[in-house]
């Protein structure tokens, strides 16, 4: 019988058969969900990846001939709707740098089963059509867009000696782009610390060398905004201030309220620069009605930047946590009890920094925290102001 159409299918790429025997015991009751596809080198799996779509690609670093990095970095251009992971041993650190960009989860070999299948899970889960243009803006992107005047405000601060640690993590969390790539990287089983959203704890174990690589070959600098009607290195930086700041006063300054200050409207920033003439109809259908932002950007393109984002940072291995606030940013009602405080005050300040945001004031009065807008608008006013 012909596997399901609608059944997931990944191929493992290693060039040690007694590995490949491994994966396939590991992963024997896996296979009513997904179809595995296993291949001894990388010119088998790029014919095999020419020949049907795979929703996800788990590759090891050391083949010859064809490396992982090489390969997958070839399976990017043939298939960029395919999630890309890799299995590499610490030994490798060299050329797992050289491989990062086109990565989406980086895995320690070997690999325990549950790590192994929930990165698998998180690459198969997105819900858009194999065909769709938007699943391949997602998954194939690998730079994303930093005002070239915030990179070169972190690279001089990085080359100065004398600068704190400190003020080169404010300078990260004022950059989702950078901010956005250090933590996928440092979430990955590679650097075996477990999931993390602090951006301070990133800066700390990747060493600001790797932080330096990462701002200077994973991100590309802006000189303009790609939608003008909304200047999103200029919103990023003042939310995630101002969110950091309420989030602080109101007693929810986690790691993930934090990051997800910065990261909220990351889903813009890959729709604007993938999407940028449908982009551009959203914004301009939501700057002249009476819809929110979510609702044109549904109409237009079936999805909306918070769905987006959250489905890039799931893919890139972020902790559920960070992930579900990015996804309900915008309906704080929506999240798990115990992130509707902090989805809320995120919510509020998008309000306020946003021109044109509307404040779902029902939203908020389902999530429990009605009594406390008021208080919450006028610190984040109060702040956004101080910036002024």
């Amino acid at each position: 019988m012909p596997p399901s159409p609608d059944k997931k299918r990944v191929l493992f790429v290693d060039d040690d058969a007694d590995v490949l025997r491994g994966l396939r015991n590991l992963l024997y009751n896996d296979r009513a969900r997904w179809e595995m596809v296993f291949a001894a080198d990388g010119a088998t799996a790029l014919e095999l990846v020419r020949e049907r779509v795979f929703d996800v690609v788990v590759s090891d670093m050391r083949m010859p001939e064809m490396d992982g990095a090489s390969l997958l970095t070839q399976v990017r251009t043939e298939s960029p709707i395919t999630a890309r992971i890799m299995l590499s041993g610490h030994a490798d650190r060299e050329a797992i740098m050289r491989a990062v960009p086109v990565l989406h989860q980086l895995l320690n070999k070997p690999c325990d089963g549950a790590t192994l299948r929930a990165a698998i899970a998180r690459g198969c889960e997105d819900g858009l059509e194999r065909a769709s243009r938007l699943r391949a803006a997602i998954a194939g992107v690998d730079h994303l867009p930093s005002p070239r005047s915030q990179l070169a405000a972190l690279a001089s601060a990085i080359e100065r000696s004398s600068t704190p640690t400190s003020e080169i993590v404010c300078l990260v969390e004022h950059d989702p782009s950078v901010a956005a790539k250090l933590l996928q990287l440092v979430n990955s089983s590679y650097f075996g610390i477990g999931r993390t959203s602090s951006i301070v704890e990133a800066v700390s174990i990747l060493g600001i060398d790797l932080v330096r690589n990462i701002a200077a070959t994973l991100t590309t600098p802006l000189d303009h905004e790609p939608v003008p009607e909304m200047p999103l290195a200029q919103l990023s930086v003042s939310a995630a201030r101002v969110a950091s700041i309420v989030a602080e006063i109101v007693g929810v300054h986690t790691p993930h309220a934090r990051a997800a200050s910065v990261l909220r409207d990351i889903g813009c920033s890959l729709l604007a620069t993938n999407l940028t003439d449908e982009y551009r109809a959203a914004i301009a259908g939501w700057r002249g009605g009476d819809e929110s932002i979510v609702q044109v950007e549904e109409r237009v393109l079936g999805t909306t930047h918070a769905e987006v984002g959250a489905r890039l940072l799931t893919l890139w291995g972020l902790p559920d946590e960070l992930v579900e606030i990015v996804r309900y940013h915008h309906a704080p009602d929506r999240v798990r009890e115990s992130l509707r405080v902090v989805t809320s005050v995120i919510h509020v300040v998008d309000s306020v920094v946003h021109p044109g945001a509307r404040l779902d004031r029902d939203a908020l009065a389902r999530a429990g925290v009605a009594d406390h807008v008021s208080g919450w608008l006028e610190i984040a006013r109060r702040e956004l102001d101080a910036t002024a």
